[in-house]
């Protein structure tokens, strides 16, 4: 017969085995507990590029149905018509937590002294157009951003840019 120590001793688990135990249920709650705040996260950042692409979309018809110019390709020079672009723009209904930015209206020409044209964008906006003397207008390239925050964590957001031709196209 053994004395009741030793039987004690042989049973149950050691402190060592309980410590180990707690370490890696607490590396497994740590690592579900992130996966959990990345889906999360990545639900709010799908949720506002739907919105932003849905806005986009819907300027994005807005601006192209603008009739083109019946006298001609529409220039830098018809403010009027920049104007009026920008207040169709400015039309579109827009959900909350979706920021659309100011147009940005460049000119579309055909450079004169290319062989094979193609249309160029000027690189700077209305009214300052860095077309070359000689070049034929073609029309209005408007370039619009589109800005959505996402539902949830502060900082998450989708912004989708579009550039919309107005004008004759080639």
């Amino acid at each position: 017969m053994r004395p009741p120590m030793l039987r004690d001793r042989e049973t149950g688990e050691t402190l060592v085995e309980g410590i180990v135990a707690v370490g890696i249920i607490g590396v497994v709650l740590v690592t579900l507990i992130g996966l959990v705040g990345t889906a999360i996260s990545m639900g709010a950042v799908r949720d506002a590029q739907a919105r932003s692409q849905a806005v986009v979309r819907s300027v994005y018809e807005a601006v192209a149905a603008y009739p083109a110019s019946p006298a001609g390709a529409l220039t830098c020079a018809d403010t009027a018509v920049i104007a009026d672009i920008t207040r169709v723009v400015g039309q579109v209904p827009v959900p909350d937590g979706v920021i659309v930015g100011t147009p940005s209206v460049f000119a579309r020409y055909l450079p004169s002294t290319s062989a094979t044209p193609r249309p160029v964008v000027s690189t700077r906006p209305c009214p300052d157009t860095d077309a070359p003397a000689g070049a034929v207008p073609l029309g209005l390239a408007v370039t619009i951003r589109v800005t959505a925050s996402g539902s949830g964590r502060a900082g998450q957001s989708w912004s989708d840019s579009m550039t919309v031709l107005v004008g004759r196209q080639l």
